[in-house]
């Protein structure tokens, strides 16, 4: 349920023109809002979490449309 609240907070966000978002999340539940924010706004948008780059299922695929995700 967490998740699809920030997903929807940051869909909000991205329609009202406020940039830069950054989502903060290890769970994988928020790929389809990643996705959704970065195609409203490609160069405002990361995601940031503590597992390696590459090391999820969806990473192959996220990186090849230009998202950026960044391990803390």
């Amino acid at each position: 349920m967490v998740d699809g609240l920030i997903g929807c907070d940051a869909m909000f966000v991205a329609e009202e023109g406020f940039i830069p978002i950054s989502i903060a999340s290890d769970d994988d539940d928020i790929v389809p809002a990643a996705m959704s924010v970065h195609a409203k706004c490609q160069e405002g948008f990361a995601w940031m979490r503590r597992r390696k780059i590459g090391s999820a299922l969806n990473d192959v695929i996220l990186l090849r449309q230009g998202l950026r995700i960044y391990r803390v």
